[in-house]
């Protein structure tokens, strides 16, 4: 796979744990057109996050969230329900629209799936642009669900890996209706998805893994490293944003 010549692309990792605030920041920096492509890497404290036009009650269990301290989220972009916590590495990829010259064959996931490879994970793409892997028993699991907007000729691309993320609560978390498990052709969520770590030619920390796959974006895209919290804009501009994403009216759209 090659990566075409076009604008330099730079990476950043954000140690906030907030995840209002780290969608956010993802909103703000989709509002600068002046700033160069971005990667950025992230984590949040456990939270559910529901796509943009989901609702909540046929996704996830809003009573047991609450129960154990689980945020609920709504991000601005599309696509399905998805759990994070501690063991969960997110990453988004931020620039104008007429420079994805800069990915792996001028694609997301695609630039995701080698990065992986060259970390010793093989990892295919679904007809959803999905990454998945093959699993302890052969079947083929996803390890990452994606999602993107365009705003202004401004792009957003993002997606959450499991690493080494809790998936028994992953499962008692969210509850999509039969109908929809029915449509992927699987009986629950469990059965969809794996984690990362157990799959790793040696086991790694999720700290680890952090570092191997910023290291493996930068050779990948020739890329150039930035300092941790430093992705181009003063991390005090995303409040305006942060308080809508954090509002019952946009979370529960009322």
């Amino acid at each position: 796979m090659t990566r075409s010549a076009g604008k330099p692309i730079f990476i950043c990792r954000t140690t906030r744990r907030d995840p209002y605030f780290n969608l956010a920041l993802e909103q703000t920096l989709l509002d600068h057109p002046d700033l160069p492509p971005l990667v950025l890497l992230w984590q949040n404290d456990p939270a559910v996050v529901v796509g943009r036009h989901q609702s909540v009650a046929q996704e996830l269990d809003p009573e047991l969230a609450r129960s154990l301290g689980i945020a609920i989220v709504r991000r601005p972009t599309g696509g399905g329900a998805v759990y994070h916590d501690s063991g969960n590495v997110n990453y988004s990829f931020i620039l104008n629209a007429d420079d994805t010259s800069c990915l792996t064959d001028g694609t997301f996931s695609g630039t995701l799936a080698y990065a992986l490879s060259k970390m010793g994970l093989p990892a295919c793409l679904s007809a959803r642009n999905d990454l998945l892997v093959t699993g302890p028993d052969g079947s083929r699991r996803k390890i990452c669900g994606t999602a993107e907007m365009e705003r202004n000729g401004r792009l957003l691309h993002h997606g959450c890996l499991l690493f080494d993320t809790d998936l028994e609560t992953l499962t008692r978390i969210l509850t999509p209706s039969a109908e929809k498990l029915a449509s992927h052709g699987i009986d629950s969520v469990r059965s969809r998805v794996t984690n990362i770590r157990p799959l790793l030619p040696r086991d790694m920390t999720t700290e680890a893994f952090i570092s191997a796959l910023q290291s493996a974006l930068s050779d990948v895209l020739e890329a150039t490293i930035l300092p941790q919290d430093e992705p181009g804009v003063d991390l005090r501009e995303p409040e305006q944003h942060r308080q809508k994403l954090a509002s019952e009216a946009w979370i529960y759209r009322r």
